[in-house]
């Protein structure tokens, strides 16, 4: 389980989960210490948004930030800075078209506010790791997006993981389809 000693989970986070496939949120924490922010764009929202998103953000301590990178290594999840040139990032207005083998991950805009011009990524202090991306179509026809500028082998599909800052000791758990 990836997650902590509950104090009680917000009706609306588990509501918002069940929008989008288990398989896909299975690495979300069922239960947690304190709630940070939760953004989503689900499923039936996902065409004016270019992608279906989900994002929880939770504070965790120097140990629990440790053992967690410690399980993402085990997992071989990979690992990214957020300023990765092969990092595709999905609802972002830059053309990512010509980058056939890069990463999928989401524009974390909703998350936070844009950090430079046509910039979507997160701060220098994160580490993004990418647990699985796979390419298809995971959500029914009529919620597909046709408008990102991703290329052609990703026109449609997912990609999960985490962001870590030990900075500011912060975990954010993400979701997209697109």
């Amino acid at each position: 389980m990836w997650g902590q000693t509950s104090q009680g989970i917000p009706k609306n986070y588990s509501q918002v989960k069940l929008e989008f496939p288990h398989s896909l949120t299975d690495h979300f924490p069922n239960e947690f210490k304190t709630l940070g922010q939760i953004e989503a764009v689900t499923p039936g929202g996902a065409y004016a948004y270019n992608m279906a998103f989900l994002c929880l953000s939770l504070k965790a301590d120097s140990t629990e930030l440790i053992d967690l990178e410690a399980r993402l290594k085990k997992a071989s999840a990979k690992q990214f800075s957020p300023s990765d040139t092969s990092l595709i990032i999905v609802g972002d207005t830059v053309d990512y078209s010509k980058k056939i083998n890069g990463t999928p991950i989401p524009s974390f805009s909703l998350y936070e506010k844009d950090f430079g011009l046509n910039s979507v990524r997160l701060d220098k202090d994160f580490s993004i790791y990418v647990l699985e991306s796979k390419r298809g179509e995971y959500m029914i026809k009529e919620n597909l997006t046709t408008k990102n500028k991703v290329p052609d082998n990703w026109k449609n599909g997912f990609s999960r993981g985490l962001a870590i800052n030990k900075e500011k000791k912060e975990v954010l758990y993400w979701l997209t389809m697109w």
